[in-house]
């Protein structure tokens, strides 16, 4: 079989003349499981039977290429559309699923596509041509697998941004954490109406000088693993930042989020003790706060942490309370110090009669409970009072204060209190 060498020089003399055509690049399964399980003997067995069920798909025009172990390219100048590149790609799958049949199912795997638009491509050379269908097949793979992918710049625009991202983010880790900032959130006393706390966020300011919103930065620390040398250092810094403010309201207390990659990869319990004795701080000031989502992730795990956490004085505050994930059950087996009603549920409540009551009977279980409790999401004074009829122990929300840098919360909600 012809292989990446005369695909290069026939993609070099035919992308002179033609200026159409699709490109299809296709990749088995999860192959490398029968090379480990069946041996490379069996392996390239299976390979040539797979060309052979690749070729009884393709017209005479349609020129195949083997580019890699398990990867196969296949050209076709003459296509006016990438439809017929999708019904090839179909016919090769029924093919590979009755070639798996016919060996009574010994060796399971399917195939994922990569699909190419040669009208639609700038530059259509030999190394563009290999790099866009590479991401193109990843694509399908990341997408599920058995399935196929149509490269569009947008997408592909999307993942060099991401790309460059997280090698910056990477880089500021090395340096010090540069680039990384805690934003903090007031959380204020209803009964008193003083700010007693505040939530630490974590922003990043890219190299352009643009800070980055969380959704955006976040994925890709925890896909990275960056998470764990990022989540040690929040949690110095928001216990060092709280540390500063109790010499004003020595009450202050700081939430800080922890993901439950975190809780899987680090040694938490350590990070955050280490740093309590760093401070000489009162570990009842720190408060962790956990998703639920986070917590059907890593349940098991996040049980025996928090009871070692707990040992050691440190509050746990169970957030986005009622976005879905919800299960009462944590309640009674974290106990957690404090419920955090997210504010899209607060949204919904103070908008809707019924869920204004769920919001309510939430409310009563919790202080029965003997736990606290913090509405999320209040922005204007009407809300405010509307929420407070139900006794809340703290609101947070723009009315009272939004997401700002160290520097101006002292500003705003700690140096007047001198």
């Amino acid at each position: 079989m012809l292989g990446q060498t005369s695909l290069e020089k026939y993609i070099q003399i035919s992308s002179k003349i033609f200026k159409s055509g699709f490109v299809l690049r296709l990749g088995l399964d999860d192959f490398r499981e029968i090379n480990e399980r069946y041996g490379v003997e069996y392996g390239d067995k299976v390979l040539k039977d797979i060309a052979e069920c690749i070729s009884g798909c393709l017209k005479g025009e349609q020129q195949l290429y083997r580019v890699v172990s398990d990867e196969f390219i296949i050209v076709d100048y003459l296509a006016t559309g990438i439809d017929e590149a999708k019904s090839v790609y179909h016919s090769i799958r029924h093919a590979i699923d009755r070639y798996v049949e016919s060996i009574q199912y010994e060796v399971m795997f399917t195939v994922s596509g990569g699909i190419l638009d040669l009208s639609t491509l700038e530059e259509k050379t030999y190394k563009n041509i290999m790099r866009y269908s590479e991401y193109a097949l990843n694509k399908s793979k990341k997408n599920g697998k058995n399935q196929y992918y149509v490269f569009n710049y947008e997408d592909y625009n999307q993942f060099l941004m991401i790309k460059q991202l997280t090698q910056s983010l990477r880089k500021s880790v090395a340096d010090n954490f540069k680039g990384y900032e805690l934003y903090y959130q007031p959380l204020v006393d209803v009964v008193t109406g003083n700010v007693c706390g505040a939530e630490a966020l974590l922003r990043y300011k890219s190299e352009d000088g643009n800070i980055l919103p969380p959704n955006i930065f976040i994925p890709i620390l925890e896909e990275t693993g960056l998470v764990v040398p990022v989540g040690k250092w929040i949690i110095n810094e928001a216990i060092k930042k709280c540390k500063e403010i109790q010499a004003v309201i020595p009450e202050f207390h700081v939430n800080i989020n922890v993901s439950y990659i975190q809780v899987i990869k680090s040694n938490l319990v350590k990070d955050v003790t280490t740093a309590i004795e760093k401070y000489n701080i009162n570990p009842s000031s720190i408060i962790i706060e956990m998703t639920e989502s986070g917590l059907l992730e890593s349940n098991k795990r996040y049980m025996k942490i928090w009871s070692a956490l707990k040992e050691r004085g440190v509050g746990l505050a169970l957030d986005d309370f009622g976005t879905g994930y919800s299960n009462f059950n944590y309640m009674s087996q974290l106990e957690p110090d404090l419920i955090k009603i997210d504010r899209n549920f607060t949204a919904k409540a103070l908008n809707n009669e019924y869920d204004y009551n769920m919001l309510t009977l939430i409310h009563k279980m919790v202080f029965n409970l003997g736990l606290k409790i913090c509405i999320e999401g209040v922005e204007t004074k009407g809300e405010m009072e509307k929420i407070k009829s139900m006794c809340p122990n703290f609101f947070q929300g723009y009315f009272f204060g939004r997401t700002c840098p160290y520097e101006d919360f002292v500003s705003q909600f700690v140096k007047d209190k001198k």
